[in-house]
């Protein structure tokens, strides 16, 4: 696995399959569309993007390979970034929701870390306590 399939792995970890997002332009906006059975799945996918965004930036000095060093910094970029959520969240609902996803991306560094033989620390993980 490439750096970038790892992220995006994480990224997309708490995503429902088949999942779709709607989108189309009008004049110079992109605009999404999301109702019904496939809204929350189309929500996480947005997030999904958003995710992948913040994970690229936080990683850009490393390697295309994936090391330790990669894994940890994926973990704390991921940590801060669900941390920053649940500080301006105000719904309990959300918070919930975040923290599920929180889990779902752990879970996944943690399948892919064994998977390719690569043992990283985790960080203390105010989430998961």
């Amino acid at each position: 696995m490439t750096k970038s399939e790892i992220i995006e792995a994480i990224a997309l970890s708490d995503v429902p399959p088949g999942s779709k997002l709607a989108e189309y332009k009008v004049g110079d906006l992109n605009v999404s569309q999301f109702s019904g059975a496939n809204a929350m799945g189309a929500m996480k996918l947005l997030m999904a993007r958003q995710i992948v965004d913040e994970l690229t930036a936080e990683t850009v000095e490393f390697p295309d390979t994936p090391n330790t060093d990669l894994l940890q910094r994926l973990y704390e970029a991921f940590l801060n970034y669900n941390t920053n959520l649940l500080i301006s969240s105000t719904m309990e609902s959300v918070d919930d929701e975040i923290k599920m996803s929180h889990c779902h991306m752990v879970l996944r560094l943690r399948d892919i870390s064994k998977r390719l033989n690569i043992p990283f620390t985790e960080p203390d993980d105010n989430i998961l306590t």
